[in-house]
């Protein structure tokens, strides 16, 4: 019985990876009765999360998590926003999607000014998880944190402003816990907050804080900054880092989430765990134990990020070198790598089959239905 794997990512802001997966299964299942008449395909149902949007849905659907909202700040000043969490009290582990407190999906387009953005509201959610635990409420001994999506870039100084870290000018002087003001900082005050569990963070990309390739430089302007905003939130990050001890190159500061992968190391003593591990040993995504005829996978933008450790570069390493079909199915494709140029891995892109990008996002399942006709018709063409 030939076995069709269906992992794709989240297509940002268009549809998360679990939804995605039901679309591709219904779309393949559907083609393959009608016209190739075909009822002997095992479909594999494996959505995956880098640590960005989706993350939480991916860990409620496998772990089979207790999903629970509170209200918390909002990244942009006065506004509020609703967050979910998952909780797991078999494994005592609490799950948490940055991009659900912190992402751009959540920033209006007219507030998204990384300069003006603070991930306190992330703060906030571990002091009401510390209570929580401590009331007897919750039992859990390990927040797990996925990272990426985010619409901040203050190197979780916000988060750790919400834990009582106080930053200072050369006088002394309170400085806002914001990134326009990070120039100004000389000095922090910072003491142990005392949460009583681990926290281990996935992270989708493995960037440093700082330089040409760092967080501000290669991924605030996707959340809005314009160059010279660049630049002031490079300089901000520097005083930063100046402040609290570590020189610009120091390889625990990782850039990842706009640098909360850093903070959340230095203030809270955060484990890192890269996406592809994730999808491997918790996810249980390998080829020796699925062992697929044929792979789906995607995410919205295929570019030159997509290989930065994120789900498709893994999906793409684990199961191409044996020669496997692959399928990468994208909202937009803008850089194929040449190591990708090879006869089973094929790349389609959704946006083809509509006159803009807007129709394409608007009208996903179609997309996902007239893709999986093109998957179909390439698989058994090839198979002769």
């Amino acid at each position: 019985m030939p076995r069709i794997l269906i992992a794709p990512n989240s297509f940002k802001e268009c549809a998360g990876s679990v939804r995605l997966a039901d679309l591709f299964h219904k779309a393949l299942e559907g083609t393959l009765m009608e016209r190739y008449k075909r009822k002997d395909f095992h479909f594999i149902d494996k959505p995956v999360s880098d640590g960005g949007d989706g993350f939480l849905d991916v860990c409620v659907e496998n772990f089979h998590l207790k999903r629970e909202e509170i209200t918390l700040p909002a990244p942009f000043e006065g506004g509020e926003i609703r967050a979910s969490f998952g909780y797991s009290p078999e494994n005592k582990t609490v799950y948490v999607e940055s991009a659900g407190v912190l992402g751009m999906r959540i920033i209006p387009p007219e507030k998204r000014h990384p300069l003006e953005l603070s991930s306190k509201g992330l703060g906030e959610l571990f002091l009401w998880l510390k209570n929580s635990k401590a009331s007897g409420r919750l039992q859990f001994d390990q927040l797990t944190l996925g990272i990426g999506g985010t619409g901040t870039n203050d190197f979780a100084i916000g988060m750790a402003s919400a834990l009582g870290l106080r930053l200072l000018d050369e006088k002394g002087r309170y400085v806002k816990p914001l990134p326009e003001s990070f120039r100004y900082v000389k000095s922090v005050e910072w003491e142990d907050p005392g949460l009583d569990f681990e926290i281990e963070a996935i992270l989708d990309v493995n960037t440093p804080l700082l330089g040409q390739r760092g967080a501000a430089r290669i991924f605030a302007p996707q959340k809005g900054a314009t160059p010279p905003e660049v630049e002031e939130l490079e300089k901000g990050l520097e005083c930063v880092v100046r402040a609290i001890g570590k020189s610009d190159s120091s390889a625990d500061l990782l850039g990842a989430g706009g640098g909360l992968a850093g903070g959340l190391h230095y203030f809270l003593g955060a484990k890192y765990k890269f996406a592809r591990d994730f999808l491997r040993e918790d996810l249980g995504i390998n080829s020796a134990r699925l062992k697929p005829d044929l792979v789906v996978t995607g995410e919205g933008v295929f570019d030159s990020q997509s290989m930065m450790q994120k789900g498709v570069s893994f999906i793409l390493d684990e199961f191409r070198r044996l020669e496997i079909p692959v399928f990468v199915c994208a909202g937009k494709i803008k850089d194929v790598p040449e190591e990708l140029a090879e006869e089973n891995v094929k790349f389609i892109e959704l946006s083809k089959f509509f006159t803009s990008p807007g129709e394409s996002m608007r009208n996903i399942e179609k997309g996902v239905e007239l893709a999986s006709e093109e998957i179909l018709k390439i698989y058994f063409a090839n198979r002769g």
